[in-house]
């Protein structure tokens, strides 16, 4: 397996490889904090306290980042 193929398929097990280990040890919080925590954001309640806020924020800018992430992986 090499090429474009090969290179993409090396960066999304980059970047998602320490997920494995995490998902064991990142408890659930509120309505925004954990690991895939809440499974669909447009449904989520508010935040209950200063920590849920940091993790709402937390929440919109991974979603942006890992959108902006793909877009350059498929263009490679």
């Amino acid at each position: 397996m090499g090429g474009f193929l090969g290179k993409r398929l090396f960066v999304i097990a980059a970047l998602l490889w320490p997920l494995g280990t995490m998902a064991q040890s990142v408890p659930v919080y509120g309505n925004w904090c954990g690991l895939n925590h809440p499974s669909n954001p447009a449904l989520a309640g508010p935040p209950v306290n200063a920590l849920g806020a940091a993790c709402m924020r937390h929440d919109i800018c991974t979603a942006n980042r890992v959108a902006l992430i793909a877009a350059v992986i498929w263009r490679l």
